[in-house]
């Protein structure tokens, strides 16, 4: 290494002011270094600051997202949950009316099945005697006026339902008060007996009204064969009698008859209204299915 030897005063000035300038040049570029380095991370750093402010926002907007992705996920869920409820008490209500519809088409099979006037109009023996929806026509004198009652109501339903509307009288069916309208003079002819015991009482006009009714079911009779010839009753009737095939006849009048007679005259009316039943039943049944 070379040694410098400074010899006078000046001298020494001089270097130390050349060591000055080295030293103030020197740290002018080493400032000039670390300003320019600084500048370098100050830009870097705001880099990072944006960096970060994106990172910040997408995050904010992330979550935001998320936010109203579960709300509408929630309210996903409820419309659903509701949706579901519906679906379900639709169901429920499409099921009971499926059953409510199968019981209808039951029952109007069954109704479709049913004769209406064998259902309301049931007509029987008990031996000797005729019953009509269980009302027997030879006991209390009630149950006979009854027995007539269901009678007239049977034979006006079936000169109805065939379009026949009787000649001379009217039947005013009232159950066991059932009258008969004479049209020519308007007189009323009572279809009971209220003159005590059933048989032992005579009536004139309970006579002349039973009279009068059998007439009302030979006009039926002919409206019957007007439909069909071959259509034939168990016992022709011929002024107030009522005749079987083999000529045996009994009279309907209490008048000048014995107990055991009126009886089978009675008995042998409602086996006739039975054939007009059945008849008009087939009628009704055929004309329905043309």
């Amino acid at each position: 290494m070379k040694l410098l030897i400074l010899n006078t005063e000046h001298e020494v000035e001089e270097y130390t002011e050349y060591l000055n300038k080295l030293n103030s040049e020197q740290s002018d570029e080493i400032l000039d270094e670390l300003e320019a380095e600084l500048a370098k991370l100050q830009q870097e750093e705001k880099k990072l600051e944006d960096d970060i402010g994106e990172f910040n926002e997408e995050k904010r907007t992330s979550r935001e997202s998320m936010v109203e992705k579960e709300a509408l996920e929630k309210k996903c869920k409820r419309h659903a949950a509701r949706e579901l409820s519906k679906l379900a008490m639709n169901e429920d209500e499409i099921s009971s009316l499926q059953l409510r519809l199968l019981n209808a088409t039951v029952w109007l099979k069954t109704v479709q099945d049913t004769n209406v006037f064998d259902a309301c109009f049931k007509i029987c023996d008990e031996g000797t005697v005729g019953v009509i929806n269980n009302l027997s026509l030879d006991r209390s004198q009630r149950e006979i006026n009854a027995a007539w009652g269901q009678a007239a109501l049977l034979l006006t339903s079936l000169a109805k339902l065939i379009g026949l509307e009787f000649e001379k009288y009217r039947i005013l069916a009232y159950g066991s008060r059932s009258h008969l309208l004479v049209l020519e003079d308007g007189q009323m002819l009572p279809l009971f007996n209220l003159n005590g015991c059933a048989f032992q009482s005579k009536d004139y006009m309970f006579d002349a009204a039973m009279v009068a009714f059998l007439e009302l079911m030979q006009q039926l009779e002919v409206r019957i064969r007007s439909i069909d010839a071959t259509v034939f009753m168990p016992y022709e009737i011929k002024s107030g009698v009522l005749e079987d095939k083999y000529g045996q006849s009994y009279s309907i009048r209490k008048e000048f008859n014995s107990e055991e007679g009126w009886e089978k005259a009675l008995k042998s009316m409602l086996r006739n209204l039975q054939c007009y039943l059945c008849f008009v039943s087939v009628f009704l049944a055929e004309d329905t299915h043309k």
